[in-house]
């Protein structure tokens, strides 16, 4: 019996093996695809979200000076809400100098472009395999794209 144990390892090992070889690899250039798209969403698009709270936060500033008397007024709260605009500002002008660089617009808008046209080829050849795979897709694919499109108008 502990012969036989042993052979049916051995099978399995080599069952397993198999099945492994059947496996196709996932391509080089889908996982660069699949990684860029997740860092965008981890990095550029969180950051976008951050200037586009510092871009309200200014506003909200703004109209608090206006309703506490503009500018030239002797209220004491005015001087923090200047101080806290003035660094909202410097904020923003920082994180706008960098996230809206045009060089690194044109090559997010391509990419997304690009996935765009390959999501919506998946969907429309319809066939299993592409359906599988549209399925694989992310969520935030679609959303990052559509709120990054949103944001820019």
């Amino acid at each position: 019996e502990g012969g036989g144990d042993t052979k049916d390892k051995s099978e399995d090992s080599s069952n397993s093996s198999k099945n492994k070889k059947k496996k196709k690899k996932i391509n080089m250039v889908t996982e660069m695809f699949f990684m860029t798209m997740e860092t965008l969403q981890l990095g550029y698009i969180r950051s976008l979200q951050g200037f586009s709270r510092i871009v309200r936060e200014i506003a909200q500033c703004q109209e608090t000076i206006d309703l506490m008397g503009g500018e030239t007024s002797n209220n004491p709260m005015v001087f923090g809400v200047k101080v806290q605009l003035n660094s909202l500002r410097s904020s923003m002008v920082a994180m706008r100098t960098h996230l809206l660089h045009p060089k690194l617009l044109r090559k997010i808008f391509a990419l997304y472009g690009w996935a765009a046209r390959w999501m919506l080829y998946l969907h429309e050849n319809g066939s299993c395999r592409s359906s599988h795979v549209l399925r694989a897709v992310p969520e935030y694919f679609v959303s990052d794209m559509a709120n990054l499109y949103i944001l820019m108008n």
